[in-house]
């Protein structure tokens, strides 16, 4: 999870900023789709690695909270930023978008730290 979070983050700022043609944009939408999907869907199946069994359904049930109001508030501001430069340029969608997605990737991080320390090595 922290690698393909970490790889999106740098699609982001390494393959969408740069590409400003119809070959890059196409290429960045394959791979971002790939990694970003699997990061999407692995969330929950890492609350549930985590979780005691009669806590499992209130742990999910926060997780798609946090996801929902990400998802309302960042949807906006992306539309905001998106025509802050009379839809010309995405440059300050892509720097928000590549911004959020590595403060998510840190957040995963904090909580592998929280689980088992420093020890990368350890089996969840």
């Amino acid at each position: 999870m922290i690698l393909l979070s970490f790889l999106s983050t740098i699609l982001i700022f390494a393959l969408w900023i740069p590409g400003n043609n119809v070959p890059a944009s196409t290429g960045f939408s394959v791979v971002f789709g790939f990694f970003s999907g699997s990061t999407i869907t692995l969330g929950p199946a890492m609350v549930l690695q985590i979780s005691e069994l009669s806590k499992a359904l209130p742990n999910m049930a926060s997780l798609y909270v946090f996801e929902s109001i990400a998802a309302l508030v960042t949807s906006p501001i992306g539309g905001a930023l998106l025509s802050a430069d009379d839809n010309t340029n995405p440059l300050f969608l892509q720097i928000f978008a590549g911004t959020i997605t590595a403060i998510g990737t840190a957040f995963i991080v904090l909580a592998r730290i929280d689980q088992s320390g420093l020890h990368a090595a350890v089996k969840m």
